[in-house]
């Protein structure tokens, strides 16, 4: 009927298949392509394989077909505009390039599924009707069309978007990858570059890689980094340029590995927009500048009209009274440093001028500082122990971290020259150390084996160790502390456990502490530092939503948010100037399913935690507590084999730690928060959930059910104190099994024995006791939440590695060392697990590193009113 489209090697014609009576498209390999019997062959090949993809978003191929020796394609007729005539010069609308992007992420998902790679990846490759819709063409032609394997050193392209007369391919050579560019060996990860680029062009209208020839765009694709894309558009949040670039990483190891997760990060963006988290317009990129002024509302010059936008969406907008302050946050947001690999624990010198972080590098974890405006890192450590929370003496002369060798169990805290020299221990058993404003001081987290963890302070030197808080049973663990800027007091976060936690203040000199805010049930707040002036503590809560950067006000006036997007926004460090460094670090939850001598596969994935599996006495599902961006926790369940997980659980209270009944009809789990915790009980499908333990002032946590159904073990907290104790499942009074600390009981197959550890962590050892009381022993000295095997003869825990993230081992009742589960690795810890009945399989949860941003976010340069 028309020719609709034509290139190098083939014509597209418009047709009317007069047997069904619809228009399609015939793709007409040209007559020199057609005399080539290779080529002919890999043309029926590769087009029987994109004929399988059955996927919305990719265009069908109805049938091979040849006409007079020439072979063709019936194809489905694609209506609409190619992308690249529909993108603006300042790029497109937020939400009209998710609707684009994330249907074309799920179509090459699909295709690399199926071990096609297109490799010809481009915005005239791609249709979007008027309704959005997006139909991706010329699947595995691009492998036609390339030249047979071309000697070494010789580029292969791509097809042709438009010719000169010359002969360059400017068009399409600006959507290679650099490994294509260089005429390296491909694989699907070529086609993650060029969807980069297509995000870079659609958030920007601009290409990411520039140039007058074919050799100079190349060039510029091996060589060059392009600008951020909210450098180019600053309306932007940054999550999307995260996205990007990650996504043109040049070297294919560090870039997005599969498509898939690529489409993840979009959606997770594109439901944070649709829930406010992130905003798509310039306000959303507005910071709070936080000062004191009198009885005047905080401003910034001319951003008034999109500061009440802001503070109407986000209910930020705060009044706050004089005092002398500098102004904290508010200012330019910059990226100070992109890793694939592990950044964190960023620390500001008191002037501003330099920063210190932690980053891996080789295998090993090292410390490292630079000037702030930039130049090349100095690497003040070289060694295998593994090292955290850095930390600038107020001179600027020294830096405090803590570091655990490999042949250690515990870490210690050390001090080396800022631009070199050699780390000196100071204070052993310790982490998390913070300066005395004077310089005189460090507080620290102490971590004695055998003993509580406390909050203490010590000289610089490490004499003088005085103890400050103790953990009790209601809050085992203590993070990072914060001096105040006149020295009187110390911030630290506390917690139950996990991500919950608290913050609370304390005497520098001793005394009381108390919590200094309470927020609703699953919202946590982390990682305390003062503001300059001491009016304020700058803080990790996902009270907004996402994890962001909040300031809470010392006297008592609501919160004001700092950041906004996704998250999450960690480890503050402020400088005297205002200016807030700060880490985004990204990670995905996995469920996994390993089985014992085989492969270990992933059920489900999610942007947040996934906690505490448990296999149903089949073996044929999986109950898991899953979080949310906004602090819910719910139990959801998914078939063992994989599928949709199904929530069970809705309550208005964190749900956690699910476990089935022996018959299978029911899960019992707990609330969780710092209301008072129970034990509850749900029917498996779902339902009205009951208690089984009654209301108290204290926590019933972290139950297991007898293998005959009829008892329950549990940990109750009575007086500050946890112990282990037994109830009948139909009700009746509960009776104390233990006499010393002691949590998270497991049943032993046979109902007669209780594994449990003295406490949560992963280093005060497993014991056992009778169901009546007798016969306590303890099995190993370190480790923690114990699993036995379904023999009866051998019990799993939780361990951690010389790099700092959990092992699972496994010990014979009848003695003898330990063993490594060593198929499995872990990144972090705090993965509980469970076996399957028949001992087949393993089911856990991880986290998968994504990648890790240090941001600068400069004080705004306000005046006191």
């Amino acid at each position: 009927m028309a020719l609709i489209g034509a290139g190098g090697m083939g014509e597209v014609y418009r047709a009317r298949d007069a047997k069904l009576h619809r228009d399609i498209a015939l793709k007409v390999l040209l007559e020199r392509g057609a005399a080539d019997p290779h080529r002919r062959a890999r043309f029926a090949r590769e087009a029987q394989s994109v004929a399988a993809l059955n996927h919305p978003s990719i265009v069908t191929i109805y049938s091979v077909e040849e006409a007079n020796g020439i072979p063709f394609l019936t194809m489905e007729l694609v209506e609409g505009k190619p992308l690249k005539e529909i993108i603006p010069k300042d790029g497109l609308p937020l939400e009209r390039l998710l609707k684009i992007a994330i249907p074309l992420a799920d179509a090459l998902t699909a295709a690399h599924a199926r071990g096609i790679t297109h490799r010809d990846l481009k915005p005239a490759n791609i249709m979007v009707g008027a309704d959005n819709r997006v139909k991706v063409l010329d699947f595995g032609l691009a492998k036609l069309h390339e030249p047979e394997p071309a000697p070494l050193g010789v580029t292969s392209f791509p097809t042709a978007e438009h010719m000169t007369g010359d002969g360059r391919i400017v068009g399409t050579a600006a959507y290679m990858s650099p490994e294509q560019a260089e005429g390296k060996p491909l694989d699907h990860r070529t086609d993650i570059f060029s969807f980069g680029v297509i995000l870079y062009e659609m958030a920007t209208g601009e290409r990411p890689f520039q140039g007058d020839t074919t050799i100079s765009v190349i060039s510029s694709i091996v060589k060059d980094t392009p600008r951020s894309v909210t450098d180019i558009n600053p309306a932007l949040p940054r999550d999307i340029g995260r996205i990007v670039r990650r996504a043109l990483v040049k070297d294919p190891e560090h870039r997005y590995q599969t498509v898939k997760d690529l489409g993840n990060d979009l959606e997770d963006l594109k439901r944070d927009l649709e829930s406010g988290e992130v905003l798509a317009s310039g306000i959303s990129r507005e910071i709070v500048p936080v000062t004191r002024t009198s009885r005047t509302w905080v401003m910034v010059g001319g951003l008034i009209v999109a500061f009440l936008a802001l503070a109407a969406i986000v209910g930020v907008f705060t009044r706050f009274r004089t005092s002398p302050s500098a102004t904290v946050g508010g200012g330019r947001l910059a990226l100070l440093l992109s890793s694939e690999g592990e950044a964190r624990s960023p620390a500001l010198s008191a002037d501003g001028k330099m920063i210190a972080y932690i980053a891996g590098d080789a295998g090993k974890v090292h410390l490292y500082v630079s000037r702030v405006a930039g130049g090349e890192r100095i690497r003040l450590t070289d060694d295998s122990a593994l090292k955290d929370d850095p930390a600038f003496s107020p001179d600027g002369d020294r830096i405090a971290f803590s570091r655990r060798r490999p042949d250690a169990t515990r870490p210690e805290i050390c001090l080396i020259p800022a631009l070199g020299g050699r780390a000196v221990p100071v204070i052993p058993d310790a982490r998390a150390p913070a300066w005395s404003p004077d310089g005189t001081h460090i507080a620290f987290v102490q971590v004695r084996r055998g003993e509580p963890e406390a909050v203490a302070t010590a000289a610089a030197d490490g004499s003088d160790v005085r103890l400050l808080l103790q953990a009790d049973a209601v809050y085992p663990f203590f993070y990072r502390p914060a001096w105040s800027p006149d020295g009187s007091r110390l911030a630290v976060s506390r917690t139950g456990g996990g991500i919950l936690q608290e913050i609370w203040m304390l005497p520098a000199a001793g005394g009381a502490s108390r919590q200094w805010w309470r927020d609703p049930p699953g919202v946590f707040s982390a990682d305390p530092i003062f503001t300059p002036e001491g009016g304020g503590l700058v803080h990790t809560s996902n009270r907004g939503g996402a994890t962001n950067l909040w300031l809470m006000p010392i006297d008592g006036k609501e919160p004001v948010r700092l950041t906004s997007g996704t998250g999450p926004d960690e480890s503050p460090s402020v400088a005297r100037t205002g200016a807030i460094a700060f880490v985004n670090s990204r990670s995905r939850a996995t469920l996994l399913v390993h089985r014992f001598g085989g492969d270990t596969r992933t059920l489900t994935t999610h942007h947040s935690v996934l906690w505490a599996p448990a296999f149903s006495p089949d073996g044929r599902e999986i109950a898991f507590a899953r979080n949310e961006t906004g602090g819910a926790w719910h139990i959801w369940t998914v078939a063992a084999d994989g599928g949709t997980p199904r929530q069970v659980t809705s309550s208005r209270l964190p749900e956690i730690y699910p476990r089935y009944t022996p018959d299978g009809t029911a899960i019992v789990f707990q609330t969780w928060g710092s209301e008072p915790r129970r034990i509850w009980r749900v029917p498996r499908e779902g339902g009205q959930a009951i208690p089984i333990t009654p209301a108290r002032t204290e926590h019933d946590e972290y139950a297991d059910v007898s293998p005959d159904g009829r008892w329950l073990a549990f940990a109750r907290t009575e007086a500050g104190n946890v112990r282990v104790y037994i109830a009948p499942m139909a009700g009746g009074e509960a009776r104390r099994l233990t006499a010393a600390p002691s949590t998270t009981p497991r049943w032993s197959p046979d109902g007669q024995w209780i594994a449990f550890g003295s406490d949560r962590s992963f280093a005060s050892g497993i014991w056992l006791i009778r169901a009546d009381g007798t016969g306590q022993r303890r099995l190993t000295q370190t480790g923690g939440w114990p699993v036995w095997w379904p023999d009866g003869k051998e019990i799993g825990y939780q361990t951690v590695s010389a790099e700092g993230n959990e092992q699972i081992a496994v010990v014979p009742l009848a003695g003898g060392a330990p063993r490594i589960i060593d198929a499995l690795h872990f990144y972090g810890t705090n993965f509980p697990f469970d076996v399957s009945r028949d001992g087949t399989r393993l089911v856990t949860s991880n986290s998968q590193h994504l990648s890790d941003e240090i941001w600068l976010l400069d004080a705004a340069q306000t005046q006191r009113k």
